[in-house]
């Protein structure tokens, strides 16, 4: 009995511990959403402020780093033009470290006190958002870019770019009616991102009606330290294919493709590449290796405007002379316009978050007017944004556009 006993003291212990644990969890949670609340208010003070939540470090950093700066750009000639009804923008800029969990965090802290957050800009975090979009109310313009994940978003889920399977689709459909003499295929894709695998799933429905044959899609996931580029090489060289279709970013694409290099894979335009690895860094580190291969963006690099003509010229100076190719710099400088042009329209001060406020942000952008961007006009249609695509080959490390 005084066993017995004893044990059910044990127990009451732990479960006491247990539960002090769950509450101390809980209350940081909350403090985190919290405090970010407050430091949107404090910042705002005199201001209009937009809100991202922006990966600057951790994995998805390689893109944060261009959002933010394109984020800055575009509130600054904002400003310069007398900001919005004659007040001033404040971004708030929060890192959200690649991290679902902190970015959801923040983004339900954000939500109580502005009717719209940009970003997050990439898969992982934005689904991690999507299932709270209903009850916070408040617009997330992040990364929404295919059906699935809009359905679970809608309508508080607007896509701050264009839709990324479509780009996919109509870039190997492109490919594929060039190279008829391409039958049997793999594709390198990354497990870990919604988008990437709701891409292979619509590219094993068109594929057939392309007379091409899926022999096998190679993962090529996790921490970047523990991937093996060369035994992905392998797997798709000893899948005897003799066309490879990638989905990865530009680090991985670049390892994969010139592992392929190295192996014998010389004939480029059997190679038909992602947006998502469009980048300067790709460029520099692939050099002649990308000489025949495919790849497409949603925007323009060598777009003409003078608007974005002056982003290049200060991007560049900023950047050592790099060029700006990554789609997210368009793209969030438009997100941005948008927000702007809609505070504006609808006389807000950004941190309205009253019933009347939340359902005329979020009908504005779910089907909005048509908005002169920065590589020309846009607009939404039901979250969906709606813009061109852009496909390219590579002569050496030089992008030429298709017609």
């Amino acid at each position: 009995m005084v066993y017995s006993g004893l044990k059910r003291f044990v127990r009451s212990i732990i479960l006491l511990g247990l539960l002090l644990c769950l509450g101390l969890s809980a209350l940081h949670t909350s403090r985190i959403s919290t405090n970010f609340a407050d430091q949107i208010l404090e910042e705002a003070d005199g201001y209009i402020p937009i809100v991202f939540l922006c990966p600057k470090s951790g994995y998805y950093s390689f893109v944060g780093s261009d959002a933010a700066w394109s984020a800055q750009y575009a509130v600054d000639k904002i400003n310069a033009q007398g900001g919005i009804n004659g007040t001033k923008i404040r971004l708030i800029i929060k890192d959200t470290e690649s991290d679902p969990t902190l970015d959801l965090r923040y983004y339900q802290g954000a939500s109580s006190v502005t009717p719209i957050i940009l970003g997050p800009i990439d898969a992982p975090e934005s689904a991690a958002i999507a299932d709270y979009l209903s009850t916070e109310k408040s617009v997330s313009l992040a990364a929404y870019s295919y059906p699935k994940i809009r359905n679970v978003a809608k309508p508080y889920g607007i896509s701050f770019m264009s839709d990324s399977d479509s780009g996919e689709l109509g870039s190997v459909t492109n490919w594929a009616k060039d190279h008829p003499d391409i039958k049997r295929v793999v594709i390198f894709s990354n497990k870990g991102d919604d988008s990437k695998s709701e891409t292979v799933t619509q590219l094993k429905e068109l594929l057939p009606d392309l007379d091409l044959s899926l022999v096998d899609v190679i993962d090529i996931s996790g921490e970047r330290t523990t991937r093996v580029y060369q035994k992905a090489a392998i797997s798709a060289l000893n899948a005897d294919v003799d066309g490879y279709i990638s989905l990865l970013s530009d680090y991985d694409y670049c390892n994969v493709l010139q592992e392929l290099r190295l192996r014998g894979v010389t004939d480029g335009d059997t190679i038909c590449a992602s947006f998502s690895s469009f980048s300067a860094s790709l460029l520099d580190s692939a050099g002649d290796s990308l000489d025949g291969t495919y790849i497409w963006s949603k925007f323009d690099y060598s777009y003409e405007g003078e608007e974005w003509q002056d982003l290049v010229r200060v991007y560049k100076n900023e950047h050592d002379g790099e060029l700006p190719l990554r789609n997210v710099i368009s793209d969030i400088y438009d997100s941005v316009l948008a927000i702007a042009t809609c505070y504006s329209e609808l006389h807000l001060d950004g941190t309205e978050t009253d019933a009347a406020t939340r359902n005329a942000v979020t009908n504005w952008f779910y089907n909005s007017n048509v908005i002169h961007g920065i590589q020309g006009d846009f607009y939404w249609d039901e979250g969906e944004k709606i813009a061109d695509y852009h496909y390219f080959t590579f002569d050496g490390s030089t992008p030429t556009t298709l017609k």
